[in-house]
């Protein structure tokens, strides 16, 4: 124990960096750095060296200040990944603005399911609150896909044109059917100018955060309001129909003169099912896409991460997302579906075609049109079965 022994060796050093861009909190390494040599005294340093290591580490990458590691970063990325992307938006003081950057892969993977994409910048990377936009979408197996990252600095209508310009840009300027994002007013002026002819829709899990913060007292007194509220985003496929349900929500929960209501109405062809039912969205459930992103992307935006770190953790979260649609794509070849249905030639077909998450969607609607046909014969016999009685 004493301090002139105590030291991490180079082994050690580098199995320190391999388990903090692994994602491990510094308990969780020490811990497991003591198991490999049979306990904590045979380490030959304590839980503070461990830390102070690390301290050094964080202060030798940003030694030459935030934008100068970015650029030592990025210079890296070409030599692991040659398709590498990156380009930054620089003010009037030459200063940097905004990044976007996009691997091969989702490049690649954009021009396969960028159909239907969603936007988000309610992240934060740092203490700094620098908001982190992700593009995202759904693959093949209906697992969430990255397609490309932004930090951006300030969220102006200007900084928004430059970003999805540039994200059009590197993905050959295919533009997506439908888009979803949050209420930002900056955004959605943006995307009017580049991209004029995308349906932006409203993403329903920032909705849900919003009526939190603004229907607080509703959501936690009226039990039945969640109900209703629901219903008016997702059940009601007709215009009419619709129009009816909100306004009969309204006077029940007397929120008339709520203005967050009265806002969210105006923009109601943004997320309401009678009208975002008239463009595709690849049955895209915008509530789980976020929700799941926003758990997997939760160590990377520690306060405690400097830029270079936080670069490092996201490009562990998107190598996860990758391998987890290679798992998927394995699975599919070697695992024929069930079959409810064993009789139905054109099920056989389309088990063989479709991946298996899809196939399960098919099935289903196959199923309840059967069920359905099955019901109308034994209405219609049973009635025939009366007349001729």
């Amino acid at each position: 124990m004493m301090p002139s022994q105590w030291t991490v060796v180079a082994t050690h050093a580098i199995e320190i960096d391999l388990a903090h861009e692994s994602g491990l909190r510094l308990k969780q390494s020490y811990e497991l750095l003591s198991k490999q040599v049979g306990g904590y005294d045979n380490l030959g340093f304590t839980k503070q060296d461990h830390k102070n290591y690390l301290r050094t580490k964080r202060q030798r990458d940003m030694e030459h200040g935030e934008a100068a590691s970015l650029g030592r970063y990025f210079s890296r990325q070409p030599k692991k990944n040659p398709s590498y992307y990156f380009t930054t938006q620089l003010d009037c003081e030459e200063l940097i603005t905004n990044i976007f950057w996009a691997d091969a892969r989702m490049i690649i993977d954009y021009s396969h399911f960028g159909d239907v994409i969603t936007f988000d910048t309610t992240y934060s990377t740092n203490r700094d609150a620098r908001s982190l936009g992700v593009f995202l979408g759904l693959n093949h197996h209906r697992e969430t896909v990255v397609f490309g990252g932004a930090l951006l600095y300030n969220e102006t209508i200007e900084s928004f044109e430059w970003l999805f310009e540039t994200f059009l840009e590197v993905m050959s300027e295919k533009k997506p059917i439908t888009i979803f994002t949050d209420q930002d007013v900056a955004m959605s002026a943006a995307i009017k100018v580049v991209m004029s002819k995308t349906y932006h829709a409203l993403c329903s899990w920032h909705m849900w955060q919003n009526a939190e913060k603004h229907l607080g007292h509703l959501l936690k007194n009226e039990s039945q309001f969640n109900n209703d509220f629901l219903a008016c985003i997702y059940e009601y496929d007709g215009e009419d129909e619709f129009l009816t349900a909100w306004n009969e929500m309204l006077d029940k929960y007397d929120v008339r003169e709520n203005k967050w209501l009265i806002d969210l109405f105006k923009l109601n062809e943004k997320w309401a099912q009678a009208y975002v039912k008239r463009t595709f969205i690849a049955r895209m459930k915008t509530t789980q896409l976020s929700e799941s992103f926003n758990v997997d992307l939760k160590d990377c935006l520690r306060t405690d991460l400097n830029i270079v770190e936080f670069f490092t953790h996201f490009e562990r979260v998107v190598n996860q997302k990758q391998d987890k649609e290679l798992e998927a794509e394995y699975n599919s070849g070697h695992k024929f579906p069930r079959l409810k249905l064993k009789s139905s030639p054109m099920l056989i077909q389309v088990a063989i075609v479709y991946k298996p998450t899809l196939f399960d969607l098919f099935q289903i609607e196959v199923e309840e049109i059967v069920i359905s046909a099955q019901l109308l014969f034994l209405h219609n016999y049973l009635f025939l079965h009366t007349v001729s009685a």
